[in-house]
């Protein structure tokens, strides 16, 4: 899906300048900045530490807890790409999922039945 978007430019020696200038935004950018370091670890160590599976019901689980991320219309390539995986590897754990009762599907969506089983299936 589309959607209208903004980007913004801003100079390198703009935002040195603003930076060396506001202490208060060079601790929100360093902030801004740590997070996203964790974040990325974060999905380094699920890539090489866990199952599709696993993968799948955290994402699931991440998904119900952010609306920024329950956008209709996410697919199962994109979510494969999110995950690193195959799009046929998607479905295959979309499956399993279905079948220990955890989600079922409601035309194009995704619905949780048993979070608790998700959780206990995302090893959280």
């Amino acid at each position: 899906a589309l959607s209208e978007t903004s980007v913004w430019l801003i100079q390198s020696e703009s935002l040195d300048t603003a930076i060396s200038d506001d202490p208060a935004l060079a601790r929100r950018v360093i902030k801004l900045l740590a997070g996203r370091v964790r974040g990325l670890v974060h999905q380094i160590e699920d890539l090489a530490l866990y199952s599709a599976i696993v993968r799948l019901a955290r994402f699931l689980i991440k998904q119900s807890e952010d609306p920024a991320l329950s956008a209709p219309g996410v697919t199962r390539v994109a979510i494969a790409a999110y995950l690193a995986t195959t799009p046929e590897t998607i479905s295959r754990a979309l499956r399993t999922l279905e079948n220990s009762g955890a989600i079922r599907f409601d035309r194009h969506r995704i619905l949780i039945v048993r979070e608790d089983l998700l959780r206990a299936l995302a090893s959280l």
